[in-house]
């Protein structure tokens, strides 16, 4: 017999305990003091199936060692509701604020609300660590929380801690097992802390600054290339302190500006040494020396396929 639901709420929310993002999780806390004390009020108490229930003394420790620690955080300065993106900078956002306050009203709605989420930030990620080879006959949650922790984009925790996630949402959707609602509202809660927490996984960000470039097959740049051109892309690091432009060899023309894309690339085409000048200075400078083709496709797109 498998682990009861019981079991895997306890082991789930141990592993979040164990996230190799310590700061950000904090920070996260810092940011949702009142909606985080109910939150630890939902985990460490409550109704299980008509049982009563208290999680070990090691979860207890933790929440209390946490809730010291934040109090020697300073307060950011937007005391709003707020998100957690790459490289731990922290933006306005109004998402969380609508599902807490829409998880009381719908609480079955906001959990599926909260697991697309947690998919969203999947495939974002995927997508930004070039893995989507990986799913070309369409997105799998286990897979890829696989794929993510043998690449080391997340730890072992945080993979533990997203299987035991997907095998609770299985359980409360799909096979009609008895759940009460401060159930859905533990796992809602727990959906929020996951979804950050792959959020906050440090990675490049890769924005179209110039969409289409002429390229050239001469230092001079006399003798355009007919069957390709440039596409120049603002690459952030994943600490988000360095910013720099590349420039790739693509066929695709449905670029624009401003739009972030997926690092994907189609080997099979090549070509050789490429000069190009410019936009703005018609400064000439080098291409590449030899590249295949970059395809990449923005992120809204890429979502739209593999989570329809």
């Amino acid at each position: 017999m498998g682990p009861s639901i019981f079991e895997l709420i306890i082991e789930l929310i141990s592993a979040l305990g164990k996230f190799a993002f310590p700061v950000v999780f904090l920070v996260v806390i810092l940011i949702f003091k009142k909606e985080f004390s109910e939150l630890l009020k939902r985990i460490r108490r409550g109704k299980l199936f008509g049982q009563e229930f208290e999680l070990s003394e090691k979860i207890d420790e933790l929440s209390e060692k946490v809730l010291e620690e934040i109090k020697e955080l300073p307060v950011p300065e937007d005391s709003g509701e707020v998100q957690i993106m790459a490289g731990n900078h922290i933006v306005v956002s109004e998402d969380v604020k609508v599902i807490i306050e829409e998880a009381d009203k719908k609480p079955m709605e906001t959990l599926t609300v909260v697991i697309k989420q947690v998919e969203v930030e999947l495939v974002n990620l995927i997508s930004i660590y070039g893995l989507l080879n990986y799913f070309l006959k369409g997105f799998h949650f286990l897979k890829a929380v696989a794929i993510l922790q043998n690449r080391g984009a997340i730890s072992k925790n945080t993979a533990i801690s997203l299987r035991s996630f997907y095998d609770l949402r299985n359980r409360m959707l799909h096979y009609s097992v008895e759940s009460n609602e401060d159930d859905i509202m533990r796992l809602i809660d727990l959906g929020i802390l996951l979804s950050n927490a792959i959020k906050s996984v440090p990675r490049e960000k890769f924005e179209v600054a110039f969409p289409k470039v002429d390229v050239f097959q001469d230092r001079d740049c006399r003798n355009i290339y007919e069957d390709v051109w440039g596409i120049i892309l603002k690459v952030t690091s994943p600490g988000g302190k360095m910013v720099n432009e590349r420039i790739f060899p693509t066929t695709k023309q449905n670029y624009a500006e401003g739009q972030i894309l997926s690092w994907e690339w189609n080997m099979e085409k090549t070509w050789g040494n490429a000069w190009y000048k410019y936009p703005e200075s018609e400064e000439i400078k080098t291409a590449w020396s030899s590249s295949g083709e970059f395809v990449g496709r923005p992120l809204d797109v890429v979502r739209n396929f593999l989570l329809r």
